[in-house]
C-alpha cells in the first residue's frame, strides 16, 4: 500500500507545479510489492485453494498468509 501513496503523493506535487506554471512530466512505476505480497502469493502457491476463495476470499487469505509465515518462519 505504500508505493500506491507514493504515487498519489507525487501526482499531488506535481499538479502543484503544474498549477503554478511549471512544465511537468509525470511518470509513475510501481513493481515492487513487498514481501507480504510476495509471501502470500508464494503461500496461496504452496496451501492456498482457488475453490475456497468464492466463499470467503479474506477469511482464506488470512489463514493462507498465516501458514505461509509460519513456514517461512522455519526455513
Amino acid at each position: 500500500m505504500s508505493h500506491f501513496r507514493s504515487a498519489i503523493h507525487s501526482n499531488f506535487v506535481a499538479n502543484i507545479n503544474r498549477a503554478v506554471g511549471h512544465d511537468v512530466k509525470k511518470i509513475t512505476h510501481i513493481a515492487d510489492w513487498g514481501l507480504e505480497s510476495a509471501s502470500l502469493l508464494r503461500g496461496f502457491q504452496q496451501f492456498g485453494r482457488k475453490e475456497l476463495l468464492s466463499d470467503n476470499a479474506v477469511e482464506h487469505l488470512f489463514k493462507v498468509s498465516k501458514a505461509a509465515n509460519l513456514h517461512y518462519e522455519m526455513i
